[in-house]
């Protein structure tokens, strides 16, 4: 358990919040499907439906 929290602390203390060089976040939802193996070796195309979340980060101009 002590490991644990240690671990949560120190992931935390590496996400310290940076200089915003970021103009722009958008959040896009992309319908995707899960296969189990077999049904992927299969070719299969049906599966668990699911919704997945991607980020488009617009810079900011002038950034390099």
């Amino acid at each position: 358990m002590n490991k644990l929290v240690g671990v949560a602390a120190t992931l935390g203390l590496m996400m310290v919040p940076a200089k915003a060089q970021v103009a722009r976040l958008e959040v896009h939802p992309v319908s995707s499907i899960t296969l189990t193996d077999s049904e992927f070796l299969a070719g299969k195309k049906t599966g668990r439906q699911v919704m997945l979340a991607g980020q488009l980060r617009i810079p900011k101009p002038g950034n390099d």
